[in-house]
């Protein structure tokens, strides 16, 4: 029996010394793979804290141009209506000059026509006078229309 004791204890021994063994085997072969997953962990982390960031970044830098554009727009459009509003102060210039251009053609016809009216009569000294008037009206009425470019 102390043989069969010792073979026993013997293959005891070598169990134990065999599977301690493997276990340290295993530990040597896994703690490289064990310590590159942790740093690809780390660096997966970094990343993402990276990303997040450049998102947070992005959008920021999204709304600030958002509403650098709705400040443009409303400027536009502000502008827009002043530039309607010029507008329809110069059409409604344009159109008391053409008034006053008419105004001034009839007035020179008419003035005309007395002159021919007192010449008629005999009347030179006063149709002199008309000739003057006719004068000073036709040139206002070539400064008028030089303004409308007929």
């Amino acid at each position: 029996m102390n043989r069969a004791s010792l073979v026993i204890a013997l293959a005891a021994s070598m169990a134990a010394s065999v599977g301690c063994t493997s276990k340290n085997y295993v530990k040597q072969q896994t703690t490289p793979l064990i310590n590159k997953t942790n740093e690809l962990d780390d660096l997966t982390a970094q990343n993402t804290k990276a990303i997040k960031d450049v998102d947070t970044r992005a959008q920021q830098g999204i709304q600030q141009v958002t509403q650098a554009a709705a400040a443009a727009d409303q400027k536009a459009q502000a502008a827009g209506q002043q530039a309607s509003q010029a507008q329809q102060l110069a059409d409604n210039a344009v159109h008391r000059v053409d008034a006053l251009s008419n105004a001034l053609a009839d007035f020179g016809k008419k003035v005309r026509a007395d002159i021919d009216t007192t010449d008629g009569l005999g009347d030179k000294d006063t149709a002199d006078l008309f000739t003057g008037i006719s004068r000073g009206i036709d040139k206002l009425l070539w400064f008028v229309e030089a303004h409308l470019q007929k």
